[in-house]
């Protein structure tokens, strides 16, 4: 019998869309090599994402959702997602990204839930300041290695307001920031994933259209 799967959270860079976000930004306002030698550092990844906000200041919040709109949605999402909603299962994306970006790309694709950072924005203009999800940094989250955002908690957190378990969820993501949420899921699927990430998930596929098949 097939189990009756109530949600699915999303990873949104390089899966519901198809590139990482902050790369496309770089390469549009020209701070790519700044960007990859911040991403080679070996610094703990709450800070390393406070210093690649940094490289967005001065940038109206206008202009960088005009960009964000230039990322590609990833193939069969906005289907997979119809179905989803059809079957009556809710959705989220939970991201490591901009907040008001993931809010942007929810109300594309009709997405019911959305969790990420927040950038500081004054007068229509990005300060470089960074709110993290994640405000128990203090605290080691096993697997979860400081992150800005833990998806773990939020699937914690998904179940507490929809009265379900994790065991109900489908967690659907492609880098190492996801592992811990692919663990908590009922079901863990890895998106064009390394090996590493695969490793920790139920499933590996390149397509998504596959989450159809557990629904």
């Amino acid at each position: 019998m097939i189990h009756r799967f109530k949600y699915v959270l999303f990873d949104m860079d390089n899966t519901l869309l198809k590139n990482m976000v902050i790369g496309v930004v770089a390469q549009k306002k020209g701070f790519t090599e700044e960007l990859d030698k911040l991403l080679e550092r070996s610094i703990v990844s709450h800070e390393k994402n406070k210093e690649i906000a940094l490289l967005l200041k001065g940038i109206s919040e206008k202009e960088l959702l005009a960009i964000f709109r230039t990322v590609p949605i990833q193939d069969h999402a906005e289907d997979v997602i119809i179905a989803l909603k059809k079957k009556g299962i809710r959705t989220g994306i939970a991201t490591n990204s901009y907040l008001y970006l993931a809010e942007d790309l929810k109300r594309r694709l009709g997405i019911d839930d959305v969790y990420g950072n927040t950038l500081v924005v004054k007068k229509g203009m990005i300060t470089g300041e960074l709110l993290l999800h994640n405000t128990s940094l203090e605290k080691k989250f096993d697997g979860c290695q400081m992150h800005p955002i833990c998806k773990r908690s939020i699937i914690d957190r998904i179940c507490e307001t929809y009265k379900i378990s994790p065991g109900d969820v489908i967690a659907v993501g492609d880098g190492r920031i996801d592992i811990c949420m692919l663990e908590t899921a009922g079901l863990g699927i890895a998106f064009n994933a390394s090996f590493e990430v695969q490793q920790h998930a139920d499933i590996s596929t390149n397509d998504l259209r596959v989450i159809l098949k557990y629904i």
